[in-house]
């Protein structure tokens, strides 16, 4: 039975309520469905009886990154989605989802993730974009990223070498793979054996801008990297 961890943080509950509200409104099998929140701030009391309203939630207070919280949010959800706040949620999403990756896995990839990033809720254009890399600064190897070209008309998800910690949807085996990397996840996804793909469908959208950040190759002469940037 496929069962979704849906795993996202904020500074408070009520910066995340609308998301989460959204993913159990909205999925087609909502019992389905359990939630991981990493909160910067305590929640109050009357938090505390909004997020027992959606069911299965854990939650804990640090400064730290879901995905490096993974293990202690994780309930046993055979997939896990990672994603901002601002993300909402579109009709039957947990089968948008499944269906994608299910597809590929059919197709022969055996170790597939959904990442990108999702269009704004009033965009021209609605379809996932991939994250691109718009250059790389060669005395402390930074790279900065933007926005790629968006995915339409595809009938399935389109490869990517980058992947997006505002949206990645995979087995909950990937993020015990990259729980504890803070550096490259990319290149350590590629090393692994994970292959990234763009959703070719839209099951989400966002609220905010959801601009890819700058990363800092930590070892560029490593034959990791080659390899990694050879594909890319």
């Amino acid at each position: 039975m496929d069962r979704i961890l849906v795993l996202t943080a904020a500074d408070c509950w009520s910066d995340v309520s609308a998301c989460l509200a959204g993913a159990h409104c909205c999925a087609a099998l909502n019992k389905r469905i359990s939630y991981g929140l990493v909160l910067r701030n305590e929640p109050s009391a009357s938090d505390l009886d909004e997020m027992h309203l959606l069911g299965s939630v854990q939650y804990l207070v640090s400064q730290t990154a879901p995905y490096h919280c993974f293990s202690k949010l994780w309930q046993g959800e055979s997939h896990t989605l990672l994603l901002d706040r601002s993300v909402l949620f579109g009709t039957g999403w947990d089968l948008t989802l499944l269906r994608m990756l299910h597809l590929l896995e059919r197709n022969g990839t055996e170790h597939p993730v959904l990442t990108g990033i999702p269009p704004l809720t009033n965009a021209a254009v609605d379809a996932f974009r991939a994250v691109a890399a718009d250059r790389m600064t060669g005395t402390d190897g930074t790279i900065s990223y933007r926005p790629g070209t968006p995915v339409l008309n595809a009938r399935e998800p389109q490869r990517t070498p980058f992947l997006s910690l505002q949206f990645c949807f995979a087995a909950s085996s990937f993020f015990r793979v990259i729980e504890n990397e803070s550096e490259n996840i990319s290149t350590f996804a590629f090393v692994n054996g994970w292959e990234l793909f763009v959703p070719c469908l839209c099951p989400c959208h966002a609220q905010e801008v959801l601009c890819p950040l700058q990363e800092t190759v930590m070892d560029p002469d490593s034959e990791n990297w080659k390899r990694f940037s050879r594909k890319a």
